[in-house]
């Protein structure tokens, strides 16, 4: 008591109040503003002062509203939060209209936040597939039941992908719905690496079982007591070229594997290119009997820096694939030749080639 407001206004405060008295003063009409105030034990609190002007003065009123600043910063330090986070943060009224639109789901739909709020969500970036999938997970939610799971959804630009969702119903303490919360993420890299691993998961399956079926044919036939010496031993050379078959898909995975990790690491030495690829041949014709398997070098190759196990991987591979995928008896031709400082290795057969749509995928 017996004491001017002004004593107990904040420093970061006296400017706007003197502001506020003079509004007060010059008009005649009630004002108010918020101001920090201290209180007697130094403690700073935030108060809106409201004045009006009398004949003998300046009459105020002071309430303390500290908690409502403490929430309207924990609001916007939650909005600044999930302005920020990766995953798009959509939030629409109960009639679906939206009312919040982080800057992630600007990125993943295109459209940006004045674009879309108090636009109905299912207008803007639901395809009309989905319609009948929206509407139903829509009862749900107002059922008070969230929904997880993935929905196709369309961009701004028409692109329609698939996105992981979860959305989540918000009511008021009437129980009445008042918002639903949607977070959601692009999933279409994952769904592509799902669909690649399948691939090639069915693919080594493929290549493993070949070679499988012939061991275990050629074990069941060396069992039978009927077969001769001679095909006994054929049998089981056929049983030895597959265990070998085997090995080398198995070398082809390791190698993948430490590729894929960043492992993979190449021995490289000064290497005589002209007998590598001689062996390499030697090799490739007491494997493969039925195509003929040509070479075409020059007499003079320089010796080169090259990890030679690497080199025979890819040449076998190579190789393989010409006499998988050509008809009988033809030619497969291996070609060497020298670019400067480089050697180039070519495979040529007579098979029917690769489909322009799957080159894009070799490399």
């Amino acid at each position: 008591l017996n004491k001017t407001l002004t004593k107990f206004i904040s420093p970061q405060s006296k400017k706007e109040f003197v502001t506020h008295k003079h509004q007060v003063l010059r008009s005649g009409k009630r004002q108010t503003c918020e101001l920090v105030l201290r209180g007697s034990s130094g403690d700073s609190f935030w108060v809106e002062v409201s004045s009006v002007r009398f004949s003998d003065g300046i009459r105020v009123s002071i309430t303390d509203i500290s908690r409502l600043k403490n929430m309207e910063h924990e609001m916007a330090l939650h909005s600044e939060m999930l302005r920020c986070v990766g995953d798009s943060v959509i939030a629409t009224d109960a009639a679906g209209n939206i009312i919040y639109w982080n800057d992630s789901a600007a990125r993943i739909y295109g459209w940006s936040r004045p674009e879309v709020l108090w636009r109905n969500i299912m207008q803007v970036n639901v395809p009309e597939p989905s319609c009948k999938k929206a509407a139903e997970i829509l009862a749900r939610l107002c059922n008070g039941e969230s929904w997880s799971g993935e929905l196709p959804v369309r961009k701004k630009d028409g692109t329609v992908f698939i996105a992981d969702i979860t959305d989540t119903p918000v009511f008021n303490e009437q129980g009445e719905l008042v918002s639903i919360v949607g977070v959601s993420r692009d999933v279409t890299e994952r769904k592509n690496a799902e669909q690649i691993k399948d691939e090639f998961v069915s693919l080594v399956s493929h290549e493993l079982r070949t070679p499988l079926t012939v061991i275990k044919a050629a074990l069941k036939l060396v069992m039978d007591e009927k077969i001769n010496p001679e095909d006994s031993r054929q049998m089981l050379l056929e049983a030895v070229r597959s265990s070998d078959d085997m090995a080398q898909i198995v070398d082809n995975l390791v190698e993948l594997s430490r590729f894929q990790s960043g492992r993979l690491r190449l021995g490289v030495k000064i290497t005589d290119i002209k007998q590598a690829v001689q062996d390499i041949m030697d090799l490739e014709r007491s494997r493969i009997t039925d195509h003929p398997i040509t070479l075409t070098a020059p007499e003079d190759l320089t010796p080169v820096g090259a990890d030679i196990l690497r080199l025979q991987q890819v040449m076998h591979n190579l190789i393989d694939n010409a006499a998988k995928y050509s008809p009988p008896d033809t030619e497969i031709h291996v070609s060497v030749t020298q670019e400067e400082e480089h050697m180039l290795f070519g495979v040529r057969d007579r098979g029917n080639g690769i489909s322009p749509e799957e080159q894009s995928r070799l490399f």
